[in-house]
This record gives C-alpha cells, structure tokens and sequence, in this order.
C-alpha cells in the first residue's frame, strides 16, 4: 500500500516536472523571439539615423566649403 502511494506521488511528480519543463521550453522561445525583434528594430533605428546623420554631415560640410 505504502509503494503505491508512492508511486502515485513519484508519478504526479514527474507530471508536473514535464508540465513545467514544457512552460518553460515556450517562455524560453518567447523571450528568444523578442530578443531578435529588439535586435532587429534597434539595427533598423541605428540604420536610419546613420542615414540621416550622413545626410545632414554632407550638407554641412557642402555649405561650408562654399561659404570658406
């Protein structure tokens, strides 16, 4: 009888063992996902202001030469 009981307990152990394995296998997926979504959209933003940065320095620097 005590086995039993025990082997109920070691059971509903390795349940929840497998239930929390599989949550946390999604959540890592989840904050991987986010992660390169923040990646992407902080390269995205760094590209576009070194883009208007070159812009804008060009134009200075054109509008000096002429003044100078």
């Amino acid at each position: 009888m005590i086995d039993l009981q025990a082997m109920q307990k070691l059971d509903m152990a390795r349940e929840k063992l497998q239930e929390t394995n599989e949550e946390f296998e999604t959540a890592r997926r989840h904050a991987r996902k986010a992660k390169q979504n923040f990646e992407r959209v902080k390269k995205e933003r760094h590209d576009r202001f070194m883009n208007c940065f070159e812009h804008v320095a060009n134009e200075i620097d054109n509008i000096y030469k002429v003044i100078l």
